[in-house]
């Protein structure tokens, strides 16, 4: 049996004299994306159109809230820009013995689809240093060698390689209005924006 349909261009569909139920069942699953063999019944294509139908909407389609339309890919790598440049509020240690005396380093990162993006980072901020996702992400995967004395059997000391975490980064939560709002003030009153 054919199960009623809600759109207009189904019911004319349905009100053909000339098409019998397996032609019915064959376009309401081609409607419905469902593959079948050609030779196919009316019985078992009626069971898999029960089947499809019976699957539960996503929670979007249940509370009538519209499906966004698919997005361009202009939009995408729009998207993309914006999650890659969110600024997320860090304070850095630089655990890599040969940069013990450095302050901070250039760090530069990119990719085909958002570019590169190149940042000053200080090091050991006690205000912490905001910097884009993007570079933080490569900033937690790098790692340097460093070389530790271990003694061996007879008392001869043998410098053995290691691979440790080059940046020892803490997350720090985002200022909060009232804070944005000081340094604003101590930004402007020390003309440290003049120059930018």
């Amino acid at each position: 049996m054919v199960k009623p349909t809600d759109s207009k261009a189904d019911q004319d569909l349905i009100n053909k004299p000339d098409l019998s139920e397996l032609d019915l069942l064959k376009l309401r699953a081609d409607q419905l994306g469902i593959k079948y063999h050609h030779k196919i019944g009316a019985v078992k294509l009626n069971k898999m159109i029960d089947a499809e139908l019976a699957v539960p909407e996503p929670a979007m389609q249940q509370a009538n809230v519209p499906i966004a339309t698919a997005i361009t890919s202009g939009q995408h790598r729009v998207q993309l820009t914006k999650e890659a440049n969110r600024l997320v509020r860090i304070r850095v240690a630089n655990m890599n013995p040969t940069k013990k005396a450095w302050p901070g380093e250039i760090y530069t990162v990119s990719n085909s689809v958002i570019g590169s993006i190149r940042k000053y980072v200080p090091f050991n901020n006690e205000e912490g240093y905001h910097v884009p996702q993007m570079m933080l992400n490569m900033m937690q995967e790098k790692e340097c060698q460093i070389f530790i004395n271990k003694k061996l059997p007879g008392g001869i000391e043998e410098n053995r390689p290691k691979i440790i975490k080059e940046l020892n980064i803490e997350i720090l939560p985002s200022l909060t209005l009232n804070e944005l709002q000081t340094l604003a003030a101590t930004q402007a009153a020390s003309h440290s924006l003049d120059d930018i």
